[in-house]
């Protein structure tokens, strides 16, 4: 395609873009060939920041995403997994009565903290997942967890579906909810395949 042929098309497009960005705001996550990861990396990287994960149920899919990323290496410090929210309470010196205690929202941000500073980093995010029976078909409440220096925040929500489904889910509501608070946003909003946590 010619720089004309391509400028033309821009333009022409140039409204419906806009439209889609009025619309979808916050929850546009990235552009062209940019992924969810990529942007959170290159939030992390361009603000000289360094990241400690912690993670159950998701197999360590929040690390594995970041990972293989050009850069990684400046960036992502330590990736913490364990089975249940119980052993990675555990695994850093803290105590839940039950393993139902290690997927609140206080538990999210102990563990964020607890990762944060063992790790010497500037940034901790737990992604806690906590399923409700072993049919294939289930809910998962899934807690994320932040802390800087600046303080704590965390987001809860209910996903339900197949264990993959809600596996990716909290993989993505982890990764996305590091990007709002990257960038300032709200890490509330809710999407179309959440349910209210009852």
């Amino acid at each position: 395609m010619r720089a004309t042929d391509d400028a033309d098309a821009r333009r022409k497009l140039a409204p419906a873009e806009a439209e889609v960005r009025k619309r979808l705001g916050n929850f546009i996550l990235a552009e062209d060939a940019d992924t969810l990861e990529g942007v959170v990396l290159g939030l992390l990287r361009s603000n000289s920041e360094t990241l400690a994960v912690v993670e159950n149920f998701t197999g360590g899919a929040v690390s594995a995403r970041l990972a293989p990323l050009p850069g990684s290496d400046q960036v992502l410090v330590r990736g913490t997994v364990a089975r249940t929210g119980a052993g990675l309470m555990r695994a850093f010196g803290l105590s839940a009565a039950s393993e139902a205690d290690a997927h609140t929202p206080e538990a999210a941000q102990e563990l964020a903290r607890a990762a944060r500073l063992q790790a010497g980093a500037s940034r901790g995010l737990s992604v806690l997942c906590n399923l409700s029976g072993e049919d294939p078909s289930l809910s998962g409440m899934i807690v994320v967890g932040l802390d800087t220096e600046q303080g704590p925040a965390s987001r809860t929500t209910k996903l339900v579906g197949h264990r993959d489904w809600v596996r990716l889910g909290a993989v993505e509501l982890g990764l996305d909810c590091l990007r709002r608070h990257l960038k300032g946003m709200p890490l509330h909003e809710r999407n179309d395949f959440e349910r209210r946590p009852s």
